[in-house]
Formats: C-alpha cells, structure tokens, sequence
C-alpha cells in the first residue's frame, strides 16, 4: 500500500475519467426534462456524508438533514463530472482521497452510508416540497448470507474473538456500512402502501462477499 493511502495509483484513474468525461461541469449536464442526479462522498476532516449534484436548491438549506448538499456552483468554482466521480470511488486503502479546490477534501461515500436511500429521500423532499418518489429503486452488488448468531467453537482464539476484532465484525455490519442491512432497515420502517413502490435489486453469493478490488 502506498503511504499515500491507496493501493492503486490513483492519477490513472483521474486520466480514465478525465478521457471519459472531459471537463464537462456537473451543472452543464442538466437536462430540460429536469433529470437530477447527485453522488455521494464523505468529508476527510469529519466523515461528513456530501452529496454532489448537477443542481441546486431554492432556498436555503435545512441542517439536520444528516448530510451536506454540495451544489454544481457555487463562490468556491465548479465542480467537473470527473472530479465528483473521483471523489466517490476514494475507498479507503485502494485510491487516495480526493482534494477539490476550495471544497475540502473528499473519499468514498459508502464510508458514512453505503446505501444512500434515506439521504437521497430527503434530498428528493426538498426538491419536490415534500412530494412522494413514483419509484425507489435500490441496486446492490451481492450480499453473503449468514447465520444469526452462529455457536462460537471453544477453539476459538483472541485473534477471531478479541475485542478489535469483535469491533471490526460489528462496523462491518453496521448500517452505514452494510447497505443490505441499511436497506433492511429502511424497508421494514415503510408502511404497506409505501413499499409498493420500493424496491431492491440484490441476489445472495455463494461463499463470502468478494473484495472491492476482485477481478476473478
């Protein structure tokens, strides 16, 4: 691993993006049918969770919505479609994070909530003045299947039992980590009639969960 922070040699993956997206800013994609769209990222400083859109909000915004609303434009500059790209594919130990001019320093998103339902809804609410989405959709990349609480052997020793690691285990499955668990949490606070239009997309692995860096 690079003392950098990353495994992989993040300037090529600015050069990938930058090749695929130019140095188109955020708020020039835009749509006249009013297509929106925001990524996520979490601060370096605090793990604040940031949402970077291609709009912006009329009025000014609530703050306890649990995360920060970076619009395309503002006093600071523009943010590029490749700069927001970059920022939220910074995970940790495989690229470095990501500095944006004037804004501050940005990594992955997933870090504070790997599965940005509830924080996209109320982003949608302040758009749309408390109107209700036609359709949530949510797509995940697999999930293993485990035991409840599976029968701890007497062999088991400080390495798999210890307390860094029982923490390790626990922060894994945490909410805003675990983003089948997040959503779990999210479908089972719907009433009836809302989870009509909800929706999942995630299939069960055989074996564990691969890493984030897999290729076979």
């Amino acid at each position: 691993m690079r003392i950098s922070g990353g495994r992989y040699d993040a300037d090529i993956l600015e050069k990938v993006l930058q090749e695929a997206y130019g140095t188109t800013p955020m708020f020039h994609t835009a749509r006249p049918s009013g297509m929106k769209y925001a990524v996520t990222a979490t601060t370096l400083s605090d793990a604040t969770l940031c949402l970077i859109s291609n709009y912006h909000i009329e009025g000014k915004q609530t703050s306890n919505l649990g995360y920060k609303h970076l619009p395309p434009t503002s006093d600071k500059g523009e943010i590029l479609i490749w700069e927001a790209a970059r920022c939220t594919t910074a995970a940790p130990t495989i690229f470095k994070p990501k500095r944006l001019r004037s804004y501050g320093t940005f990594q992955d998103g997933g870090l504070r909530n790997n599965n940005p339902v509830r924080p996209g809804l109320r982003l949608v609410s302040q758009i749309r003045k408390d109107d209700d989405c036609d359709i949530v959709l949510s797509i995940g990349n697999g999930f293993e299947q485990k035991p409840l609480s599976p029968v701890a052997s007497n062999f088991r020793n400080l390495f798999l039992d210890g307390a860094l690691t029982r923490l390790y285990r626990a922060s894994m499955e945490s909410l805003s980590l675990n983003g089948q668990n997040s959503w779990d949490d999210h479908w089972n606070g719907l009433d009836e009639e809302t989870k009509k239009n909800h929706f999942r997309l995630n299939l069960p692995l055989e074996g564990k969960e691969p890493g984030i860096d897999d290729i076979d």
